[in-house]
């Protein structure tokens, strides 16, 4: 009751073809690798190829570039939607928006889509010394000139930032304790807005 209203959606974005494409092929390498585990134990390497088919077939869903750096399209429907987004939220006034994804290389892209729209942002990762953490989130803080901060699980976790009322998940962890956790940064005691969630 001591905290302001939280306002989520969900907004669907449909795959590519090429995302399409790369997200069926490493998601039938893992059926494969499950119907082989049904008649045997995996051996580590071949429970380690399960493993990353499942996270490169995820990884498709983001960005075909993301799953592939080879891949020849350049264009995400996720980015796009994330662009619109910041968009309007940037277009209402001073408000401050978590972006939030599990991979690095996902926040890289959206920060090239910010560079692009003149938005200026931040970005905390595992990457980031924790001797450099504190004045990086000072500046997300108190510069208005920096509208958006670009977050791996890294900054899901103990951090006060109410400064922030928007907070958008790229994709989803496999946890969804951890979806709570990223959003909790925001929609804490000490918030003085609505927060509105984005997944």
């Amino acid at each position: 009751t001591q905290l302001p209203p939280l306002v989520q959606q969900t907004r669907y974005i449909p795959l590519s073809k090429a995302q399409k494409a790369l997200e069926e092929e490493h998601r039938a390498r893992a059926a494969r690798y499950k119907a082989l585990a049904e008649k045997r134990l995996l051996r580590q390497e071949e429970m380690q190829r399960l493993q990353m088919a499942l996270l490169k077939a995820r990884q498709a869903c983001n960005a075909a570039g993301l799953c592939d750096p080879g891949s020849q399209e350049k264009g995400a429907g996720k980015l796009d939607e994330l662009e619109a987004l910041i968009e309007e939220i940037v277009g209402q006034g001073t408000s401050k928006v978590l972006v939030f994804s599990e991979w690095v290389e996902m926040l890289k892209l959206a920060a090239a889509r910010l560079d692009a729209m003149g938005v200026g942002w931040a970005m905390l990762h595992g990457g980031v010394p924790s001797e450099k953490r504190p004045a990086l989130l000072d500046g997300f803080r108190s510069d208005p000139g920096q509208r958006v901060l670009l977050c791996s699980d890294a900054g899901g976790v103990g951090l006060n930032l109410q400064v922030a009322n928007y907070v958008i998940h790229l994709d989803l962890p496999w946890n969804p304790a951890r979806l709570d956790q990223r959003t909790s940064r925001a929609h804490r005691l000490g918030q003085s807005r609505g927060v509105s969630v984005t997944y």
